[in-house]
């Protein structure tokens, strides 16, 4: 089986798993340095709002089934993994932090990447130029027995309401403490 024919196969599965409490669609992610990741995107729907949208990355899935795997076993796993991703994302600890500067400010912190290798990547994030180097910015929290994270974006500084300054100085004290 080719990848795309893989994609369209675990994509209707899972529809058809799923069915009305999730739309599931094909998404290209940038990451980091500007590499670009097929993922499957799993918007579940409650009360007619998306609640929850966690992603999974596809290619691992599809050389898993290359290996011989199955694709009902692949199946199983990459819902299994939209099932961990979810809790993670539905904490309430992560959906405060999301939500409010209050909950997320103890946990945002710098992170060094290249400039050069991520300028597309780099487009949405709160980041400042060092060296040839772009500081950007993550909040990172315990959650469950993991840690979640991610890079912050412009769109959360407004939904905070908070200006980059307060987030540069926040990130460095945290950095420091």
């Amino acid at each position: 089986m080719q990848y795309e024919e893989f994609v369209r196969e675990m994509h209707t599965r899972l529809q058809e798993r799923l069915k009305e409490d999730y739309e599931i669609r094909e998404e290209e992610v940038i990451k980091c340095n500007d590499t670009r990741d097929r993922k499957l995107i799993f918007a579940r729907k409650e009360k007619g709002e998306v609640q929850a949208v966690p992603s999974v990355s596809i290619k691992g899935f599809f050389e898993m089934h290359e290996s011989g795997i199955p694709a009902e076993e692949c199946e199983r796993v990459l819902l299994r993994c939209v099932e961990d991703a979810e809790a993670r994302s539905n904490s309430e600890e992560w959906e405060e932090a999301v939500l409010s500067w209050e909950a997320a400010k103890n946990h945002v912190y710098p992170v060094l990447l290249s400039k050069e290798r991520n300028s597309e990547f780099l487009k949405d994030l709160v980041w400042r130029p060092f060296l040839d180097l772009a500081v950007c910015y993550m909040l990172v929290l315990p959650i469950n027995e993991g840690q979640g994270n991610m890079k912050i974006k412009k769109e959360n500084l407004a939904r905070w309401d908070i200006k980059e300054e307060e987030l540069i100085a926040q990130a460095e004290e945290n950095n420091l403490g």
